[in-house]
């Protein structure tokens, strides 16, 4: 098993939720990724929110943007997520006017079979994990 980082995630209600984040030691082009909100780990059913790879540009999804080799010859994937107002606003507000709402949500990675490192098989992984916050707004 992956160790997997513990990242939290901050989105505000009335904002699309833009992130891009870097995977340090694997090369993720050819990885199937998605991303789950839930409302608290292991929650039955459908995810409050469900993102996969294969976006576009801009749109709402997961997408990786490039892959750089730093001077050690160590690669770097930069995957970009992006989930939309509408859906962000979705997600059940604060029970007080103004407090957070903690949720939370996992990234998992399925890489590329490549038989010159461990990941021969096509092995679904958990990267990242952690609270998905929604903070309120003040824009409409």
């Amino acid at each position: 098993m992956m160790p997997s980082a513990r990242l939290p995630l901050t989105a505000y209600r009335n904002d699309p939720f833009w992130a891009t984040i870097v995977i340090t030691g694997i090369d993720l082009a050819g990885a199937v990724m998605a991303l789950a909100v839930r409302q608290y780990p292991d929650q039955p059913g459908a995810p409050l929110i469900s993102v996969a790879s294969g976006a576009s540009p801009g749109a709402q999804g997961l997408r990786l943007v490039t892959v750089e080799i730093d001077d050690d010859g160590i690669p770097q994937s930069f995957v970009e997520i992006i989930i939309n107002k509408a859906t962000i606003q979705s997600l059940s507000a604060a029970p007080e006017i103004g407090d957070d709402v903690e949720f939370y949500y996992d990234l998992q990675v399925t890489p590329a079979p490549d038989p010159t490192t461990i990941w021969t098989d096509n092995i679904e992984q958990t990267w990242t994990y952690g609270p998905f916050i929604v903070k309120g707004s003040a824009n409409a």
